[in-house]
């Protein structure tokens, strides 16, 4: 399930038992079960993950607020970079303007922009990732990063941007692996699979699309 941390910040929504809020609004509660729903099936693969975002983006429609319209394309894109699949960030990308300076900020997490980052301004389990300064120093804070959602996405940023090594690369099938997400664990061993390509690794490849035939879903 989406990461409570990371839907508090890029949803801003108060759900837990301890908030102040009298009362949550009912397109709160259908957003956050909205892009639950979504995760599950975006990860899996499934059909039916194209409907399951619009319907959790409907909710936050409902406010007529072009910023959390724009929020909810970022919840959209932080799966995808977990995913590889940044194409599907491009709708982020169309609304940012409409975003707050929060967001921004993890949207610039996302698309691999390190320089001139704001920890302070990200969730907190990005603090050592955004204050890293080196691709070195980046994949070390990987391995810190305790929520498995929010290592996932830190390492499609850290690879958006050029920097992610092998080890991160083998951390986030390990990750993705651990976790049954199918289509997370497509798009790394993918990438691992290019990786041995390139360095000549037979073995490994042949081990690394084992795997691929496993975890892909079956042909109708």
């Amino acid at each position: 399930m989406i990461d409570r941390q990371l839907m508090l910040a890029v949803l801003a929504a108060t759900l837990s038992g301890g908030c102040s809020h009298p009362t949550v609004p009912e397109w709160e509660e259908r957003a956050h079960e909205g892009f639950e729903q979504y995760q599950r099936s975006y990860f899996a693969g499934d059909r039916t993950a194209d409907r399951d975002f619009r319907k959790a983006a409907d909710a936050l429609a409902t406010t007529g607020k072009p910023e959390l319209r724009a929020r909810g394309e970022l919840i959209g894109c932080a799966l995808a970079t977990a995913a590889l699949d940044f194409e599907r960030c491009d709708g982020w990308q169309s609304l940012q303007a409409d975003a707050d300076a929060v967001d921004r900020a993890y949207g610039a997490l996302l698309s691999g922009s390190f320089s001139g980052l704001d920890a302070k301004a990200l969730p907190p389990q990005y603090g050592a990732l955004a204050k890293a300064t080196d691709a070195v120093a980046r994949n070390d804070a990987l391995k810190r990063i305790e929520d498995p959602l929010s290592r996932l996405i830190g390492a499609g940023a850290v690879f958006r941007a050029g920097d992610l090594s092998p080890g991160g690369v083998a951390l986030a099938v390990d990750t993705a692996s651990e976790q049954g997400w199918r289509r997370p664990l497509l798009a790394w061993l993918g990438a691992q699979a290019r990786l041995a390509e390139t360095s000549g690794d037979t073995a490994a490849l042949a081990r690394i699309r084992k795997r691929i035939d496993v975890v892909a879903p079956p042909a109708h």
